[in-house]
Formats: C-alpha cells, sequence, structure tokens
C-alpha cells in the first residue's frame, strides 16, 4: 500500500506547541466540533486551522482570535501561551540569533497566507534572485 504525499508529509509533522494543541482539542472534543467544522465557522483555510489546532504552526493573529472566541478560551492566555511555546522551540534552532528568529516569523505569516499569495511571493523571491545573481556576475 503506497502513502500519498500529503499523508506522508503529515506524518513528518513536528508539533511544536503541544500545550496549545492540548487545550485546543479539549475544547474541541467539549464543544463536539471537529478542524473542519471549526475551520468551516471562522471562514479559514482547512490546512491552516489544522496546523494551528494540532500545534505544528503557531496560531497567528489573523486566527487566533476566532479559535479562541469559537472555543471559549482566553485570549490573552492563550497569546502567552503561544509566546511561551514560540520560545521554547526557537531553542532547537541554531542559536538564538537574529536570522534564525526572522526565519520563524516570516515561516508564521507565510503559513497563514492564501496559496495564491504564496506563489506570487515565491515567483518575486524567485525574480529578485535572479536580478541580484545577474549583478553579482557582472
Amino acid at each position: 500500500m503506497s502513502i500519498s504525499p500529503q499523508e506522508k508529509s503529515r506524518k513528518e509533522e513536528v508539533v511544536i506547541a503541544p500545550e496549545f494543541a492540548k487545550r485546543v482539542q479539549e475544547k474541541l472534543d467539549e464543544k463536539k466540533l471537529n478542524m473542519r467544522q471549526l475551520a468551516a465557522k471562522l471562514h479559514r483555510q482547512y490546512d491552516t486551522i489544522r496546523k494551528a489546532c494540532k500545534g505544528v504552526a503557531f496560531a497567528g493573529n489573523s486566527i487566533l482570535p476566532g479559535i479562541c472566541a469559537e472555543l471559549g478560551l482566553d485570549l490573552t492566555e492563550m497569546e502567552e501561551l503561544i509566546t511561551d511555546e514560540k520560545h521554547a522551540h526557537k531553542g532547537y534552532f541554531r542559536g538564538e540569533d537574529f536570522v534564525d528568529r526572522l526565519l520563524m516569523d516570516i515561516s508564521d505569516i507565510f503559513s497563514e497566507l492564501p496559496r495564491s499569495d504564496k506563489k506570487e511571493i515565491l515567483d518575486d523571491i524567485r525574480r529578485r534572485h535572479e536580478a541580484h545573481r545577474g549583478k553579482s556576475s557582472n
């Protein structure tokens, strides 16, 4: 039996916000909701909500208030929890230097964007990279 690329990538996901995920799952169970239903209620992409709820991505400011409101979680408490988990997670990167923190922030923001925006941004980065390489070789 073969595993689809999507299933394989999910198996390789690393939980970076375990306490957040635990609290969200408790509330989902309590309210008899699943992540698809939560995503629909919040008018957000399922995968964005799934990653945040599973703790494989940090819930950003664009989705956290909705998750908290829908599940009856205290927003301030959950923001503090995410901050603590971000700090704990960043310890796994090569030191605590500026570039690592910047890349984490970019990753958080990028994960919440719609696919079309991601493609546009990546295309722009590639164009800029090619232009830079062209200038460097002159």
